[in-house]
């Protein structure tokens, strides 16, 4: 899991995104989000530059957090975007 992290970060800072969501088994990784407005165990909104995405589960758990970078480990329900 950390190599591909890895990977798509440096992905990412070479192709210049504006922002990266990568979805997995137990796991969300955020990249280049502008702020957290609200966390906790079942509720996550995170907004981004034109829409927030709102994610809803059980177990969510910060696993590592780097300036404009987040790594989500839970169980992953239901996924909204809304476009501002």
């Amino acid at each position: 899991m950390i190599l591909l992290n890895i990977k798509t970060t440096l992905v990412n800072f070479i192709k210049d995104q504006d922002y990266y969501i990568g979805i997995y088994q137990d796991h969300l990784y955020l990249y280049q989000y502008n702020s957290i407005e609200t966390f906790n165990s079942n509720y996550l909104c995170v907004s981004f530059p034109n829409f927030k995405i709102i994610i809803t589960g059980q177990d969510f758990l910060v696993q590592k957090m780097l300036k404009e970078e987040i790594l989500i480990k839970g169980v992953i329900q239901d996924l909204k975007i809304e476009y501002a």
